[in-house]
């Protein structure tokens, strides 16, 4: 599962990024009881970008902003109170790793689900069904 971050030029230095990427996959792992999976750890990847000095808007005015985008298989976030704790937690990372750099009301994040059948990892295309197997899998193996 990618989750990509964009942030505005000077907002996140170096050391702050690699937490954030380390809160993101975790809260992502947390939140679905995955903590422990061997399979989905190694799935969560996270990168950030940066958007070059005075290229980032909100509301057709320059601003500093963070966003988080997260591409995920069809069966995660499966209730309304993970998809809410998943934007709560993954906001207060960004405002952690921006430290006061970007207000929170600039900071977004969202998800998209992905088409059953590309999700491609390591040259191998899943479905939703065979992710799913390969999870309970490795859920097995640390049991």
């Amino acid at each position: 599962m990618p989750f990509t971050v964009f942030a505005s030029q000077g907002t996140i230095s170096r050391d702050a990024g690699v937490q954030l990427c380390k809160d993101i996959s975790e809260t992502v792992l947390e939140l679905h009881g995955l903590t422990d999976n061997q399979f989905m750890r190694a799935m969560v990847v996270c990168e950030i970008f940066t958007i070059a000095e005075g290229l980032s808007t909100r509301g057709a005015e320059q601003t500093k902003i963070a966003v988080v985008e997260g591409k995920v298989p069809g069966f995660a976030f499966p209730t309304p109170e993970i998809k809410a704790n998943y934007v709560r937690k993954i906001t207060d990372h960004l405002e952690r790793a921006t430290a006061g750099t970007v207000d929170r009301s600039n900071m977004f994040t969202n998800t998209t689900y992905t088409v059953d059948g590309l999700w491609g990892i390591a040259g191998k295309a899943y479905t939703n069904e065979e992710l799913g197997a390969e999870i309970a899998s490795a859920a097995l193996a640390t049991a």
